[in-house]
C-alpha cells in the first residue's frame, strides 16, 4: 500500500514538474533572472512534499539560459525559426491555391462564362474601373434589384459576375472550415442569358425553379438575343423578378437598353418590356445604373 501511494506521489510530482518546466519556458523570453521566477517558487513553497523538485526545475531553467547563449544554440533557433517560416509560406500558398479551386468551382456552378471564372479567381478583376465601383455599392445597400445598363464592352457582365463570387450577403460557415464565401447547395447563385431564360420550357426544366429559389440570380443580355422572344417572355421576366423582389432575392439585370428613349439608339427597355417590368427595376424598389464612354474590350469585360 506504501509503495503504491508513493508511486502516485511520484506521478504527481512528475505532472507538477512539467507543469513548472512550461512555466519556465513562458518566462525565458521576459525574465532576467529564471532563478528567482515566481511561477516556481509559487508551486513548490518550501517545504513541499515533493523534497527537490523546486530545485532540479530551477536547475534545469539555469540550463537552458546558458544554453541559450551558446552560439551553437542560437544558429539552431534562427535555422528552426527558418524552417518555421518556409513552412507557413508553404501553407499559405497551398490554402490558396485551394481557395482558388473552391471559388473556380463555384462560378462554374454557376454558369459563369468560362472568360470571366479565370479573372476573377486569379483577382485580376480592377475594382476600380467599369460598373463594378456602383455594383459594389449596390450589395452594401438595401435594395435587391439592380440594372447594369449601358453600351457594349464597359463591365457589365463581368461586374455581375463579380458579385457572384463575393458571397452572399448573409454569410453561411464553410462545411469545410476555410475562411471564405459559401452558399448552401439550394441557395447556390446562378448566371443565365436572358435568350436562354426566354427559352425555358415552364413544364420541363428544373433550371427554371433554380432560377426562381437561387440567393443571387443574374440574367445577362436583356433585351439582346431574347428580342424575338420579348411578345411571349415579358410576362415570364416580370414574374420572375417580381417573385423574387417579393422573395427578398437579390437579382441583377444586365442590359444595352436605355433607360430613357434617345435618337438613333436602340429601343429603351420600358418599350421592350412594359411598364410593370421598368418601374419595378427602375422605381424605389431596385437600382438603375447606366453607363457610357469608350468599350473596355480587349480582355474579360
Amino acid at each position: 500500500m506504501a509503495d503504491g501511494a508513493h508511486h502516485i506521489d511520484d506521478l504527481q510530482a512528475r505532472r507538477e514538474l512539467n507543469a513548472a518546466l512550461a512555466d519556465l519556458r513562458t518566462e525565458l523570453g521576459r525574465a532576467p533572472s529564471l532563478t528567482e521566477s515566481a511561477a516556481v517558487r509559487a508551486r513548490f513553497p518550501a517545504g513541499a512534499p515533493y523534497r527537490n523538485i523546486g530545485a532540479e526545475a530551477e536547475a534545469l531553467a539555469k540550463a537552458i539560459a546558458e544554453a541559450q547563449q551558446s552560439p551553437l544554440v542560437a544558429r539552431q533557433l534562427v535555422s528552426a525559426q527558418e524552417r518555421y517560416d518556409a513552412e507557413q509560406a508553404v501553407a499559405r500558398d497551398r490554402d490558396a491555391v485551394v481557395k482558388r479551386q473552391h471559388l473556380l468551382a463555384r462560378l462554374r456552378a454557376a454558369g459563369v462564362p468560362e472568360r470571366f471564372t479565370g479573372v476573377i479567381a486569379d483577382r485580376k478583376v480592377d475594382l476600380t474601373r467599369g460598373a463594378i465601383p456602383r455594383a459594389q455599392a449596390w450589395r452594401q445597400g438595401p435594395k435587391r434589384l439592380l440594372v447594369l445598363g449601358g453600351g457594349v464592352g464597359l463591365g457589365k457582365t463581368l461586374a455581375a459576375c463579380w458579385l457572384i463570387s463575393t458571397g452572399p450577403r448573409h454569410p453561411y460557415p464553410h462545411p469545410g472550415g476555410y475562411d471564405e464565401p459559401h452558399w448552401p447547395s439550394e441557395l447556390q447563385p446562378r448566371f443565365i442569358r436572358a435568350a436562354r431564360l426566354a427559352r425555358l420550357d415552364t413544364y420541363r426544366s428544373g433550371e427554371l425553379g433554380l432560377v426562381e429559389r437561387c440567393s443571387l440570380l443574374v440574367i445577362d443580355e436583356v433585351g439582346g438575343g431574347d428580342v424575338g422572344l420579348v411578345d411571349s417572355w415579358a410576362g415570364r421576366l416580370d414574374s420572375i423578378v417580381s417573385g423574387r423582389y417579393d422573395a427578398g432575392l437579390d437579382t441583377v439585370l444586365t442590359t444595352n437598353l436605355l433607360r430613357e428613349a434617345a435618337k438613333d439608339k436602340p429601343p429603351e427597355f420600358r418599350e421592350l418590356f412594359g411598364d410593370r417590368l421598368f418601374d419595378r427595376v427602375a422605381g424605389t424598389g431596385g437600382t438603375w445604373e447606366e453607363f457610357a464612354g469608350a468599350s473596355m474590350r480587349g480582355g474579360a469585360r
